[in-house]
């Protein structure tokens, strides 16, 4: 890689010769948002950073906006090294978390359940405009996508079920606290410290717990899993709380199902990538959601 790729805003090849140097290596990272997401390597040096570029201005609000005053609230965030918008497009230059979170940290990990526990109960400033950022809800026609895709004889059978999940847990999107919006265990890292960071931030929000906890579980896990969960955040829950383990629980088993239809809703207009991972899980889901109880009311 002779050269920063031609298509680059200047003021951005600009900062990265001035402050790095040549480059290296140019990889490019795989993500389901639409952005282009690039780990640099540079010659001289061999520094890596990371190099996001979008036409939404999510991450980039997040990281010049809040980013500072969650890390001033104990939170490990990847450090924000430049930020620039030029000709409708936003791009960061970020720390590169260089190590994945090992498999066997992704069942309920302390300290990955402590991070968002921290980030659950931080505090922002009044004036922050959350209209800026992602917004959850999960209106009546989210997922009639799910439905179509299903045999006629399966959508008769889970379409009421759906919406009876629907209906009992509008709740989840009341505006209590501060969410990620998206903890999938593929958005942590940690770093030289040991420390893990959670560094996708396009969804961050406002939410319940639950909208966090429920997207943590890795895959469609039986209640159990979902419980087991519960259970590892309140224990580290050192105030006074309204949770009690079961009814967390199952708020997150609705927040499993409402993330499930939002990802494979979005299919229809996304790379092809995005359409071939929501395709294959349409079977899986559909037995999932069959095994679970019918929430009461």
């Amino acid at each position: 890689m002779p050269d920063f790729p031609s298509t680059w805003p200047p003021a951005l090849t600009g900062y990265l010769d001035r402050t790095f140097g040549p480059p290296g290596q140019l990889e490019i990272l795989q993500g389901l948002s639409g952005a282009e997401v690039y780990r640099l390597t540079f010659a001289a040096t061999a520094t890596k950073v990371i190099l996001k570029q979008g036409y939404l201005s999510r991450d980039y609000n997040f990281y010049t906006i809040v980013a500072p005053e969650l890390r001033n609230q104990g939170i490990a965030l990847a450090e924000l090294y430049r930020a620039g918008y030029d000709n409708e497009l936003y791009w960061l230059v970020l720390e590169n978390i260089p190590l994945a979170v090992p498999r066997e940290r992704w069942q309920a990990d302390p300290a990955v359940l402590g991070l968002l526990q921290n980030l659950h109960r931080a505090t922002l400033s009044p004036q922050l405009k959350f209209s800026e950022f992602y917004q959850p809800s999960w209106p009546e026609e989210l997922h009639q996508v799910c439905l179509s895709r299903w045999s006629p004889e399966l959508s008769s059978r889970l379409e009421p079920l759906l919406e009876r999940w629907r209906q009992k847990y509008q709740r989840l999107f009341e505006p209590v606290g501060l969410i990620s919006g998206d903890p999938n265990m593929l958005n942590w890292g940690t770093d030289e410290a040991g420390r893990v960071v959670l560094f996708d931030w396009e969804r961050f929000s406002r939410g319940t717990p639950a909208l966090d906890l429920g997207i943590l579980v890795p895959g469609l896990l039986d209640y159990a899993t979902f419980k087991r969960f519960a259970e590892g955040y309140l224990s580290l829950d050192k105030h006074p709380h309204s949770f009690e383990v079961e009814g967390l629980a199952l708020e997150m088993v609705a927040a499993k199902i409402w993330s499930m239809v939002e990802f494979i809703g979005k299919y229809e207009t996304g790379p092809t990538r995005l359409r071939e991972n929501a395709e294959s899980l349409l079977p899986e889901f559909a037995e999932w959601l069959l095994t679970l109880p019918a929430p009461a009311g």
